[in-house]
């Protein structure tokens, strides 16, 4: 089974229809049911994710409807199914800091951070719009429907 990591920007886009990225994250959504994958969402990513969603909804004067994001997340993604990486934060800070000082910064912390974890695993697959994700080597970015995993 081939494991698939989520990064923050394509959660939120599958959450908010609103989203310019939705149309896209759902089309990918819909081709992962052809893989047999293990997708992979860690307490960082979903840190991250009900941040931006409660900053976005404040800031759009939709903060009426942040509940309904949080059950949704919750019924997906019981405390069993996420990925608990954060507490290991501190073996990893060193590699982390690295991994920023290697690529000029071109990723910020929590991003070098799921880098390091994925690295350490042994994943290759991310799902993300954000293209530094994709200069990175060894790293295969899912941004579209129409990809292959590594």
């Amino acid at each position: 089974m081939t494991d698939i990591l989520l990064d923050t920007n394509y959660f939120v886009a599958l959450l908010d229809t609103s989203d310019k990225w939705n149309k896209t994250s759902l089309e990918i959504f819909t081709a992962l049911q052809k893989y047999n994958a293990n997708i992979l969402v860690t307490d960082v990513v979903l840190n991250e994710t009900i941040n931006v969603i409660c900053k976005r909804m404040e800031n759009k004067g939709r903060s009426n409807e942040i509940t309904h994001f949080l059950k949704i997340i919750e019924k997906q993604y019981t405390t069993d199914a996420i990925v608990w990486i954060s507490e290991d934060i501190k073996k990893y800070h060193h590699h982390i800091m690295k991994l920023i000082s290697d690529n000029h910064g071109l990723l910020n912390y929590n991003d070098c951070f799921l880098l390091a974890f994925m690295q350490k695993n042994k994943i290759k697959n991310i799902i993300s719009f954000d293209t530094d994700f994709g200069r990175i080597k060894g790293i295969n970015r899912i941004s579209n429907k129409e990809f292959e995993l590594k």
